[in-house]
């Protein structure tokens, strides 16, 4: 199986990045607008002014500003699929065992 958080956390270290999630997976926590969706793209980075950002063995916990309101989500490693950073958004990794539209 992948180890999805040393990915995340490798990217991380190199600036901000892009997690695609299936938000349909158990214990994800998202705005409502964005639950139900197989493909939720989320972007995370240590210099984001949040006020939690943990990373576990099993999940992140970040909160995160839509349209204004903060909001703390849950992002379970078995949820993501893609990780990739900004700036290069196309050669990030493939998680192909998390991913809802291989299976």
């Amino acid at each position: 199986m992948t180890n999805v958080r040393s990915i995340v956390e490798d990217h991380l270290g190199r600036g901000t990045i892009i997690v695609v999630i299936d938000s349909n997976v158990k214990d994800v926590v998202l705005p409502d607008h964005l639950m139900n969706s197989k493909e939720v793209k989320l972007n995370l980075s240590y210099r984001f002014q949040t006020n939690i950002f943990e990373i576990d063995d099993e999940k992140i916990i970040v909160d995160l500003s839509f349209k204004g309101t903060r909001v703390v989500c849950v992002i379970p490693f078995r949820s993501i699929y893609y990780i990739a950073n900004v700036e290069d958004q196309l050669n990030g990794v493939d998680i192909i065992e998390n991913n809802p539209f291989y299976m």
